[in-house]
């Protein structure tokens, strides 16, 4: 794990268009933070001297001034806000994804690379995690610094190794990234909460005193990304995720130990803030969840009730929205198809309208990976395929990526009044995802919006 792979492959959001990219800033972030640091004095210099140029001001006023300037560099300096990005999530709720400030998140990679071996030491105290960061060693495009086992490996885990038990217990951690208490990873990295207090209660001159904990850099790093803040951590780039997964390891580890100490038979398993687990009995769920939230309450963190059931474990099958989409057949024949896409699609409308808040029309996108559409039913596909991009325009990614699969096909004029359309819906909203991939489609498919477009766009002061 390196500085440069973080920011390059890690820095940006995976929901940004691939026009955006962090490339050069990775090659070339240790000079950049060299020359800053070596000409510290004088761009502060540079920057209070422009008192100088304010008109009417007394000698004194400039000085004044200058305090002022000396402050707000020495500030800029030390931390910053982040960039926002809005993305729709399934139904009408949104996601904040967060861009930190290059320089101080180059400050943070640095320390998370510098300390990786002892981080991944964390990852495996954790027998429930099925998102544990694996560093990635690909570089082709969309890879990120670290991946981790898909969906798929944590539903055939909890299949495969609950067959013994009779109830399931289902729950997640409400708001995970944005309640994130930054000071409590320090509390992980040196071996628990109390341990890091003990230690930080005894005097600096004490020889049993350890000052060197390499988690409060982490802490001071992620709140100079945040000016400041110690509640939350930015959605977005990767080492938020490890950070994530830091607390979350931890946490794992904690309830493991305090299950087994009250001799409760269970088994479990968490992808990301989503936890799975199984037990002989009803008391037995109810116990550990209680444990749980005991726990994440130390990390002040809590429990989403919405999303907490205790159930008998036959009644964790497939949703039937799932079933539906997952095992349509299309068949082989040309004429056939446009029948089975309009059947198909169909199935995934009617579906979508009965539960709104979940991922019905993303999933159906994805059936398309593996069809192949005929060119005599393009047409016919792609008005459907833009009526979806309307319905869940959290869809607008993998539809890019259908489209550019099949960019001889692609009816322009249609793709750009789609596109208008998209803009004419979003732009008022101020939703940074939709105008985002509308413009980058326009523009890979080299079609120039009318002046209007750019307008309003620009009009709407999105990130």
């Amino acid at each position: 794990m390196t500085t440069e792979d973080l920011l390059y492959k890690g820095y940006f959001p995976k929901e940004l268009p691939p026009s955006f990219f962090t490339e050069l800033l990775a090659l070339n972030y240790s000079a950049i933070a060299n020359e800053l640091a070596h000409n510290e004095i004088s761009k502060q210099k540079a920057f209070e001297n422009a008192a100088n140029s304010i008109a009417g001001l007394t000698p004194t006023q400039i000085n004044e001034e200058k305090v002022k300037l000396r402050q707000i560099f020495k500030n800029r300096l030390n931390y910053s806000e982040c960039g926002q990005f809005s993305i729709p999530k399934p139904g009408i709720a949104r996601n904040i994804i967060k861009i930190p400030n290059p320089l101080h998140q180059g400050k943070l990679a640095d320390i998370i690379s510098n300390n990786y071996s002892e981080i991944e030491k964390l990852f495996k105290k954790s027998n429930f995690s099925t998102t544990k960061p694996i560093i990635e060693t690909e570089t082709n495009q969309g890879k990120r610094s670290v991946k981790h086992d898909n969906y798929g490996v944590f539903v055939e885990l909890c299949v495969v190794n609950s067959f013994k038990y009779s109830i399931q217990l289902k729950t997640d951690i409400a708001k995970f990234y944005p309640s994130i208490y930054t000071h409590s990873i320090p509390w992980v990295t040196f071996g628990g909460k109390d341990k890091f207090k003990k230690n930080k209660a005894l005097h600096r001159s004490d020889p049993a005193k350890v000052t060197s904990i390499y988690g409060n850099d982490i802490d001071d790093r992620l709140m100079w990304c945040q000016n400041q803040q110690t509640i939350g951590i930015p959605i977005g780039p990767d080492t938020s995720f490890i950070c994530a997964e830091i607390i979350a390891c931890h946490i794992d580890e904690l309830f493991e130990k305090r299950l087994k100490k009250k001799k409760i038979d269970f088994i479990g398993y968490r992808y990301y803030d989503d936890f799975s687990l199984y037990f002989n009995s009803e008391l037995d769920a109810q116990i550990a969840l209680t444990e749980l939230k005991v726990i994440l309450n130390e990390f002040e963190l809590r429990i989403n009730d919405d999303k907490t059931s205790i159930n008998k474990t036959h009644n964790e099958l497939e949703s039937d929205w799932a079933l539906a989409i997952k095992s349509y057949y299309f068949r082989p024949s040309e004429k056939d198809q446009k029948e089975d896409i309009w059947n198909f699609f169909s199935i995934a409308f009617k579906h979508s309208e009965k539960h709104p808040n979940e991922s019905v029309l993303r999933l159906a996108l994805n059936k398309f990976n593996f069809v192949r559409i005929e060119k005599h039913n393009w047409d016919f596909f792609e008005s459907l395929v833009f009526r979806l991009g309307l319905s869940d325009t959290g869809a607008l990614q993998k539809i890019a990526k259908l489209l550019i699969s099949y960019k001889t096909l692609v009816n322009k004029p249609k793709l750009k009044s789609f596109c208008y359309e998209i803009i004419r819906r979003h732009v008022e909203k101020r939703h940074d995802y939709e105008l985002t991939w509308a413009l980058w489609l326009l523009n890979e498919f080299n079609i120039q919006p009318i002046k209007v477009i750019f307008e309003d766009v620009l009009q709407s002061k999105c990130s």
